[in-house]
């Protein structure tokens, strides 16, 4: 276990990258693991168990490194001193939601990194039990929908070589993403550019709209794991 101090930076030195933590927040998965939680027994709402990990995720990380991490659920990112959202999640359906922006973050992702736990509750005793199973950090540009990320690079392939115009290129991708003319949503040419001139990097959740985003996660539950995800756990 690190001891508090351990990590922390003088005040004239940048911030480092989150993954000079990865330890840390290993130890701190580790930890929770071993918790007996009476806050959360029989607890069934799993945003309250969210609200628990991303509370103590926070707290261990300030303790141990000595650098004032801010955020809360509420603002919409627990960590923004490295622009991360946590997401908490129970093994049994791996999910979670996320504000709905614009349709393009399906395809670039959203505009945060997110650092996710996965987990397996139980109850005895008089207390909750959290195992986590898995954890992960996903970089912003690997956090766009699975499939709809893939088809846009296949897509803007047969653009360059010609195979396909402009209007084939949005008809195809609107396909994809179940747009209909009721709807409100719509791939423009200046998205279609986008995707030529930067093509999006292969995302590794599967993004499906209901009100909001709904990012589930079953792909990262074990190998072989997407590309761009750094397994923390």
């Amino acid at each position: 276990m690190s001891n508090k101090g351990e990590y922390a930076m003088p005040d004239d030195t940048p911030i480092p990258n989150f993954l000079d933590y990865a330890e840390l927040v290993r130890d701190f998965c580790a930890e929770i693991s071993q918790r007996h939680i009476e806050e959360l027994f029989q607890v069934t709402d799993g945003k309250r168990v969210g609200t628990y990990i991303e509370r103590e995720c926070r707290a261990y990380l300030e303790e141990r490194t000595g650098l004032e991490m801010g955020g809360s659920a509420a603002l919409g990112k627990d960590l923004p001193l490295f622009n991360i959202d946590i997401k908490t999640t129970s093994v049994v359906q791996p999910q979670s939601s996320s504000p709905y922006r614009s349709i393009d973050e399906k395809i670039f992702g959203v505009p945060y990194n997110i650092l996710l736990f996965i987990y397996e509750k139980e109850d005895s005793d008089g207390y909750a039990r959290l195992n986590i199973l898995r954890c992960c950090y996903i970089p912003r540009e690997y956090t766009g929908d699975y499939s709809t990320t893939r088809l846009a690079c296949q897509l803007r392939e047969r653009y360059l070589n010609k195979e396909i115009g402009v209007d084939e290129f949005i008809r195809r991708l609107e396909g994809k993403l179940g747009i209909t003319e009721a709807e409100d949503l719509n791939i423009t040419p200046g998205m279609i550019q986008r995707i030529v001139d930067t093509p999006p990097a292969p995302g590794a959740v599967t993004i499906s709209l209901a009100l909001q985003w709904r990012l589930q996660y079953s792909r990262l539950k074990e190998e072989p794991f997407p590309e761009g995800v750094v397994v923390i756990l």
